[in-house]
Formats: C-alpha cells, structure tokens, sequence
C-alpha cells in the first residue's frame, strides 16, 4: 500500500509535525508500506530518497501564492499513484487536491492556525476565548472548510478535539495521544549543568518569557532548546535581567537528550499545547516535570504525582521551581513516576499502530 504524508515541517525544521511525520514513515516502510512526503523548506527543493522513503520538498521562501500553488499542483500529481492520504499541515492545499483526485484521507490536527495566526500579530486572547469571540473569522472559515473535506480528523488530546468539534465540521475528531521512544536512558544526576531546561518552539504562546523571568526570581540557571522569531526579544531579555540562559537553538534529537540528562527539572509554561512531544519525551527520561495548569498538559501531567503544575505567573513558577531544586527525593520520585507513567501511554510503536488502524477505517 502506498501512503502519502503531509507536513508544514519537517526536520530540521522543529514541532510537533516535524517529530511526528518522519516517525511515522520509518514506521510505515518498516510495516512494508511504501511512503511519500510533501513538505515545505526553507534549504531544498525538488525530489530525494532517503532510507527508502521518498521526499518531495518544496521552497517555503517563495513568493506565497506561487508556494501554494507549486504546493498544490505537487499534490495533485502525487494523489493518483496514492492510496491514503494523511495531512499533519498544508490542509487548505490538500483539500484543494482532493477534489482533483478522491483519496482516503486523514486530518491530524494539532493547533488551532487561526489562533496561531493571530497570536503571532499580537493577539492575546486564550485559544479558549479565541474560539468563542472570533468563529466567523476569514482565516477559520477557510481552516474549517479545509478540514471538513477529509474522511476522519485526529488530534493528540482530548481539549484540542473539543475545541476543534466546537468548529462544526462535517464530521466529529478523535484522540490519539502522541507517541515517543521507550528508550531506556541512564541519568547522570552528577553531570548536571542546568537547573532547568526547556525544549520548544520560541512562540509567544509558549511563555520562555515567563520562564526566564521565574528562573531570575528563583536565582537559577536555564537552558533554552529550540528557535523560533521569539529568540531575539528572549536574548535580550535574559540579559536585561541578569539571567543566566543558554540558548542552544535547534540541534538534533540526540543532542537534546544530552541537554536533558545535564538539567534538573523539565520546564512548559505554555498557554497552549496539544500534546507536547517534547514534554513525554522528558518524561520518558525520568526529569522532574513542571508544566503550566491549561488542559493539554494537565491530561498528561497529574500534580505532585507525575509532575508539578503551576499557573502561567513567574512568580508561581519561580516557587515550584525552588521546590524542586530544594526537595530532590521530591524531584526523584516525581521523575520516576513520569517515566512510569510515560512507558505505560506513550511509547510510539503503540500510538503508530491506532494511527494506522485510523488510517485504513479501522479505528
């Protein structure tokens, strides 16, 4: 059978998609199936193979209209020789496509890109609040529209699937949680470098701002791993402030389980998340947890059991964070039931496999 993939990202690009859909096709060649990827870049264009899979690149640089179109014409040409469809991006393009050429196809959904959209010019409503005041806007009608095109809609948690059947589309999302590696990692509590660390998408959504200023308050150090257009205003931030931050930017996956084993504490102070992969994935390691109290980190993360929450204030966070630093028999047995707990729901093979099983109108 062959599967084409669909993606916004895709490595080194960093987010969810760009962890997930190349995960995923290495499952999916492993299984016997033959995979194919359209992506968007912003270093390669054109057509390449690698590890059996195909992958088609196309330059995000470009002028947008030509991008879309490029994008669009690609899929049509991909879609015949194609039994199964699966967007994890580029939805309005893929909808387009699909009324060329009719597939089986899956939506996995992992943000609200109108919101997004209007948080990156400044909004600031929650996502909560975003939905309930701005649903006629031009940006989710065409979102919404996108979507209700596909033949099933998945998302990796239970609050992004309410806010998402909130939208009215065709047909109603399901749930399946994201999965990461079950790997079995040795810790080295005497290697630590940092007290905290934090690996995510420099947004304004995902509040380092606010980390960097709990971690002034609270006199530790902080490691920062990821980019984004954030990164500027967050480096002149810490220095404004004394803070003692290292920004890594994007390295690659192994490189940020080193950063992992040389921290303390795991850190997401997002105002919003689907399923944080980065967050299992520090769970995964046995890190001490300490996520902010919003409802994708809540349903993986139970307070003063797998992890601490806190609200979305330096303040607060600052105190939990000296409670981990302070208390690490605390600390230890939080990390040791994160991992427990992490192994018992997350483990990728698991997740992959309901994914397939959606895939072919199984699930």
């Amino acid at each position: 059978m062959k599967i084409l993939l669909v993606s916004s990202i895709y490595p080194p690009d960093i987010g969810g998609p760009a962890t997930f859909i190349p995960e995923f096709a290495e499952f999916l060649y492993r299984n016997g199936f033959a995979v194919t990827i359209v992506t968007l870049s912003d270093t390669k264009s054109g057509k390449f193979h690698e590890n059996g899979i195909t992958i088609i690149y196309i330059n995000r640089l470009i002028v947008r209209p030509i991008r879309i179109l490029k994008t669009l014409i690609t899929l049509i040409r991909c879609l015949p020789s194609n039994q199964i469809l699966l967007c994890n991006g580029l939805f309005f393009e893929s909808a387009v496509a699909m009324k060329f050429h009719p597939i089986r196809s899956v939506a996995k959904v992992v943000g609200d890109l109108a919101w997004e959209r209007y948080k990156n010019r400044g909004g600031q409503l929650s996502i909560e609040d975003f939905n309930n005041q701005r649903l006629k806007s031009f940006n989710r009608q065409i979102f919404s529209w996108s979507l209700s095109q596909f033949d099933a809609i998945y998302t990796p948690g239970q609050a992004l699937s309410e806010i998402v059947n909130s939208w009215k589309l065709s047909l109603q999302a399901t749930v399946i949680e994201n999965g990461v590696e079950c790997a079995r990692i040795n810790l080295n509590e005497s290697a630590t470098n940092y007290d905290v660390v934090t690996v995510t998408r420099l947004v304004p959504w995902k509040n380092v701002d606010i980390l960097i200023r709990a971690c002034k308050i609270a006199g530790c150090n902080l490691v920062v791993v990821g980019d984004g257009p954030e990164m500027r205003n967050l480096k002149r931030l810490a220095i404004d402030l004394g803070v003692d931050v290292t920004f890594t930017g994007q390295i690659e996956k192994g490189m940020v389980r080193e950063v992992l084993n040389q921290s303390k504490i795991f850190a997401l102070i997002s105002s919003y998340e689907g399923q944080s992969f980065a967050l299992t994935e520090a769970m995964m390691t046995g890190k001490a947890i300490l996520v902010s109290e919003i409802p994708g980190n809540l349903a993986v993360v139970q307070n003063m059991r797998t992890g601490l929450t806190s609200p979305i204030k330096a303040t607060d966070v600052a105190s939990k964070i000296a409670l981990l630093l302070a208390n690490r028999g605390l600390a230890s047995s939080l990390g040791e039931n994160a991992k427990s707990h992490a192994e018992g729901h997350y483990c990728k093979d698991r997740q992959f496999e309901k994914t397939l099983q959606l895939l072919k109108g199984k699930l």
